[in-house]
């Protein structure tokens, strides 16, 4: 159940800035259709994400508490799923 309540926010926050990112970029007017269009590339991104979030430990509640270790670990995953997602969308326009 832990576990849980620190992936939900995380989703929220993956799906909220898309949401804003978009309204930026195509106005309220194009942000329905966008929306449409860049829902299922990103969801697929989106769960690579979480994946490297869970292989470098980040929703374990210890590794929360180090800030050193977290920060670490954060940095990794990033770097890890950044890279999926660079690859992700220049092998795939």
């Amino acid at each position: 159940m832990r576990r849980l309540t620190l992936l939900a926010p995380d989703i929220v926050a993956l799906y909220g800035s898309l949401a804003a990112v978009l309204l930026a970029r195509y106005g309220p007017s194009q942000w329905g259709h966008q929306w449409a269009l860049h829902t299922g590339p990103f969801s697929v991104l989106f769960v690579v994400w979480l994946v490297s979030f869970y292989i470098f430990n980040l929703y374990e509640t210890r590794i929360l508490r180090s800030d050193r270790e977290f920060f670490a670990r954060l940095i990794q995953a990033l770097i890890v799923a950044g890279l999926v997602s660079v690859a992700f969308f220049y092998l795939i326009p």
